[in-house]
């Protein structure tokens, strides 16, 4: 509860104390994520004593995002990274360093952001239909069917990448087709 060291939880009744003496530790946990998903990490760091030497850093899958230095003293203070999900898991590591003191940290949370779902558009090439969206879009997923009353909807296949846009060319075969970008 902090009680013993003289600093409040930032909220709530606990915090975490970070701190080793001449070497650095860290402190990880793996995170279920979805590849091309962001997210954002935030935590709420406190910097008590300002000795040194000392060193506060977060790494996102391997990644250093954060790493700072003889710090200074600091109060609460509230530090957020937006990052991508590369896979199923995320690895959220902190690394510390501080000989004669200790860091605090609180409230850490890893959130998933929302993702703005992309315009297709739909363009007839003569005999063909051309489906395109923007190739920054990973997360979603072109499926298409003839009949929106069925839950039969179809991925397509073939995309390419034309002027900066992923693509899908369809003959046009006398039938509706409808369109879909999932995630």
């Amino acid at each position: 509860d902090g009680s013993s060291a003289g600093i409040s939880p930032h909220s709530g009744s606990y915090l975490a104390l970070l701190g080793t003496f001449n070497s650095p530790s860290s402190l990880s946990q793996s995170i279920v994520t979805a590849p091309g998903r962001p997210y954002l990490i935030s935590f709420w760091l406190n910097g008590p004593d300002g000795s040194t030497p000392n060193e506060f850093l977060v790494k996102w899958n391997g990644k250093t995002i954060f790493d700072q230095t003889d710090m200074p003293v600091f109060d609460w203070t509230n530090l957020q990274f937006t990052v991508t999900g590369t896979g199923t898991s995320g690895t959220l590591q902190f690394g510390y360093q501080d000989d004669f003191g200790f860091f605090a940290i609180d409230d850490v949370s890893v959130t998933a952001l929302p993702v703005t779902p992309p315009t297709l558009s739909i363009l007839r090439s003569g005999q063909n239909i051309v489906v395109t969206w923007p190739t920054n879009a990973a997360v979603f997923t072109l499926r298409s069917t003839t009949n929106l009353s069925s839950s039969n909807w179809s991925t397509n296949s073939g995309v390419t990448v034309v002027g900066g846009q992923n693509a899908v060319t369809n003959p046009i075969s006398g039938k509706q087709m409808f369109y879909q970008l999932v995630q």
